[in-house]
């Protein structure tokens, strides 16, 4: 690819088929439906075919640097008005027939082949690759520098992860643009930090199952695996396969910055409904739930129950042995709750030391069953918190709506309420209702 002199003199015969081969490629590209849809208009089109036709034609009589600009810069056109690299390219090889169509009619003794043909639209499909690149590369460029900036505002610990590989796109991209080996960062997927995340125990807080974390892990591997490549196509001048390549980069990168996002989002939203210290849904999510839950069972004719608690004394546990310990309490309290209840409950942190139950389909004496069987898991543990083994008890109040009945979720956990009173003014450790 050092030399075009003999392609230029090679090709030179069909600088007089010209205009027959370009009616034919006009025609082609307006019968088919594919094509068209770039177009507005026929003028449009044959405007562009027009401008193909001498930009081909001046080509036949340049060198390499300037056959490179030239389709260079059409892969520039070509990218600003919409058309995918694979439709143009596609369309080059409608055009390569023509030519062939006319090799085949040419006398024995004309300095021109079908290989030379073929040589001559790998060259302008190879440059007009690299006019895509050029803009792609510039358009992902501004992309990264408003995520980047998006990201400087987060507060979120992924995000200096998230940064890092950003940055290290950026780098990738300018390294391309220039052509520049010497400043590519670094491409050894072992030296990830990101990998060393993945694997670590933090990262389950956000990627929850397994199959997501090897997603990750298959996405950075197939990012290192194509960044190491695509410097040696690069280097090689084929730019076609440099554009696929940068292409899958781009989309692995931009995949797996766009799952660990989702992942963050998630985990929010996990976290806004739910109370962090015992991960029990909170008590605005317990009062939308609630709400439905009563109007179902009007609806239904079915009954639903509330178990409103109270962990009796927890304010000594407090004063005594500090808060690290009452946290303690809280969450293995938390943990007993949610053993005793279906899939179809619900458990909520209602306030301070008060939980609150809600049990669809439950009758008042299957929710004092409940009640009790809590009561009785509360009692007889003994609570390991740090240094301290602590007992605690547990008072318990019912209230439940038949569905014939339809309370307001206000005097359903009022009707608990009472009977929490009543079971800590009898003793404590007690059910009322």
């Amino acid at each position: 690819m050092s030399d075009t002199r003999p392609l230029a003199h090679s090709l030179e015969p069909f600088n007089e088929h010209l205009e027959s081969i370009f009616e034919a490629f006009y025609e082609r590209l307006m019968s088919d439906r594919h094509f068209s849809v770039f177009f507005r208009n026929d003028n449009e089109v044959r405007s562009l075919v027009v401008r193909q036709r001498e930009h081909l034609r001046a080509a036949l009589y340049e060198d390499e640097a300037h056959l490179k600009t030239r389709y260079r810069e059409l892969g520039h056109l070509h990218h600003r008005i919409f058309v995918p690299y694979p439709d143009f390219s596609v369309g080059i090889d409608f055009l390569a027939e023509q030519f062939y169509a006319v090799v085949s009619r040419m006398p024995d003794n004309t300095n021109c082949s079908a290989e030379q043909v073929f040589q001559f639209f790998h060259k302008v499909k190879n440059y007009t690759a690299r006019g895509y690149l050029d803009c792609m590369l510039e358009e992902d460029k501004a992309n990264l520098e408003v995520f980047i900036e998006h990201m400087q505002e987060s507060r979120e610990s992924l995000s200096g992860l998230l940064m890092k590989r950003l940055s290290w796109l950026n780098r990738m991209l300018r390294a391309i643009e220039r052509e520049d080996e010497d400043i590519l960062p670094d491409l050894e997927m072992d030296n990830s930090e990101f990998i060393e995340w993945i694997l670590s125990d933090d990262a389950a807080r956000y990627i929850v199952r397994d199959e997501d974390r090897i997603k990750l892990f298959d996405l950075n591997r197939r990012i290192f695996t194509d960044a190491r490549n695509i410097f040696y196509f690069i280097k090689t001048g084929h730019y076609t396969e440099v554009l696929v390549m940068f292409t899958t980069i781009s989309k692995h990168l931009l995949t797996l910055t766009h799952l660990v996002t989702v992942f963050i989002a998630n985990y929010k939203m996990r976290h806004m409904v739910r109370d962090p210290l015992t991960g029990l849904l909170n008590r605005q999510t317990m009062k939308d739930n609630i709400r439905q839950k009563l109007r179902l069972s009007v609806l239904s004719q079915r009954p639903i129950s509330v178990i409103l608690t109270d962990l009796d004394d927890f304010k000594q546990v407090n004063d005594q042995f500090g808060h690290v310990a009452g946290d303690c309490i809280l969450r293995r309290s938390a943990e007993i709750l949610q053993r005793f209840i279906r899939t179809s409950d619900s458990a909520y942190r209602f306030g301070g030391e008060e939980f609150l139950l809600l049990l669809e389909d439950t009758d008042e004496k299957g929710a004092r069953v409940v009640a009790e069987s809590i009561r009785e898991a509360v009692a007889d543990t003994l609570f390991q918190c740090e240094e301290h083994q602590l007992r605690i008890t547990m008072s318990l109040g019912v209230a439940t709506n038949q569905g014939s009945r339809q309370y307001s979720p206000v005097n359903l956990i009022s009707i608990a309420d009472a009977g929490l009173y009543r079971a800590k003014r009898g003793g404590k450790n007690r059910v009322g209702s």
